[in-house]
């Protein structure tokens, strides 16, 4: 599929999963875009009532503005659904879960019928399952277009811009919000599989040291203070397939990543997991639903939010430059990077085929992540590395970046 509508019509994006947390924070994202870039939307999901009343939640918020909007049940597991749904789409997004479980189902579905794909998550089995079934395929394909897997790695490849010689990234990932089944299910799957070659997506307690994965390398942090956090936060080490990737990419010397729990009921069960998942007795669907009812406990009567840190120092020199990020929701960083893959599907020839990390503008992701009102984004580090502005693809400059004491 070349790049832009077919024929010159107004183009289809088809989303799966669309009446989902996620799915309603993307559909509302593609229908504000649909203002300055005329779209047709086309919602899928499992429950025809779900996706009327998103549609008609939609159609409610464009300000009087007509949008055009269809509704069609889709089911990911039928072929002949699957390939119904994809046809006529100029870009078919996924947002439906347990995203290890779907595999390449809908991404294969999606190039077999000429269209683009983009996937929130997906990540290495993906692409695998693109390579070995549909090889020389024509459309444009986008994995890991999320919050993480996703601006997990596009924040630290803008900071990268604005301080080349950076060779030391420190992450703090997490905050309290609730957790979907599909959710705590890709979360379960992703300690065996997710990485490339079918190895975990992750290793916990491994950091990127010397160029190369280090195991067992940190240990967990107990409650503590973070700046940006709301309350003491449990620091979990865990290096994934994609900051590993990440840090081989910009020849980083060392990387640690920290997952961050509030020292709640949720952190109480991820604590417990290695017994849990040992334990004949319990089976994965009790686990899911111990983590999604310990997750509501955390955030009964409190306020949801989330953060992404970032920081990326040269050793030599001291300099360094923090990105910061905080929302009331991932779901949100997720649709916004999912938003910015679809416009780049759709204006960019020749595309290829990866992840969000390699083919998208860090400087336009920032930008948009910076335009919503619900996130905060700042930017911040020493005078030399902000003086350094990223350009984005289009040629437009970003905004210069905020400068503070760290």
């Amino acid at each position: 599929m070349s790049a832009g509508p077919r024929g010159g019509a107004t183009p289809t994006v088809a989303v799966v999963g669309a009446s989902g947390s996620i799915g309603g924070e993307l559909v509302r994202l593609l229908a504000t875009l649909s203002g300055s870039v005329p779209l047709r939307l086309r919602l899928g999901g499992r429950r025809a009532h779900a996706l009327l009343a998103t549609a008609e939640a939609l159609r409610g918020t464009t300000a009087g503005r007509a949008l055009d909007v269809e509704t069609q049940v889709c089911d990911v597991w039928d072929d002949t659904s699957l390939a119904t749904f994809c046809a006529g789409a100029d870009v078919v997004v996924s947002v439906a879960g347990p995203t290890y479980r779907i595999g390449g189902r809908i991404a294969l579905a999606a190039v077999a019928a000429g269209a683009g794909y983009v996937d929130v998550g997906g990540d290495d089995p993906l692409l695998e399952a693109l390579a070995r079934h549909a090889s020389g395929h024509g459309s444009p394909v986008v994995a890991s277009a999320g919050a993480l897997p996703g601006a997990s790695a596009l924040l630290p490849r803008y900071l990268a811009a604005l301080l080349p010689q950076g060779d030391a990234l420190t992450a703090h990932v997490g905050g309290m919000e609730a957790c979907s089944t599909t959710v705590a299910e890709d979360m379960l799957l992703s300690l065996s599989r997710g990485g490339p070659d079918g190895t975990p997506f992750g290793t916990p307690l491994a950091a990127w040291v010397a160029g190369e994965v280090r195991q067992r390398a940190l240990e967990v942090a107990p409650a503590h203070h973070l700046p940006g956090a709301r309350g003491p936060v449990v620091g979990q080490p865990f290096l994934s397939a994609e900051t590993a990737r990440l840090a081989a990419a910009l020849g980083l010397r060392s990387a640690s990543w920290w997952n961050l729990w509030t020292d709640g009921h949720a952190w109480s069960v991820l604590s417990t997991l290695p017994v849990l998942l040992q334990d004949p007795t319990t089976s994965t669907r009790d686990i899911v639903g111990h983590l999604c009812r310990a997750a509501e406990l955390d955030v009964l009567g409190r306020r949801p939010w989330y953060l992404m840190r970032f920081r990326l120092a040269h050793t030599g020199s001291g300099q360094e430059v923090v990105a910061e990020l905080r929302t009331d929701s991932s779901s949100l960083v997720t649709a916004l990077v999912a938003t910015t893959a679809v416009r780049t599907v759709l204006t960019t020839p020749g595309l290829g085929t990866g992840f969000a990390a390699d083919l998208l503008d860090p400087a336009e992701v920032v930008v948009d992540l910076e335009s919503h009102p619900r996130i905060d984004l700042q930017v911040t580090g020493t005078a030399d590395a902000l003086t350094r502005d990223p350009v984005t693809t289009s040629g437009v400059p970003h905004a210069a970046v905020e400068e503070g004491a760290l």
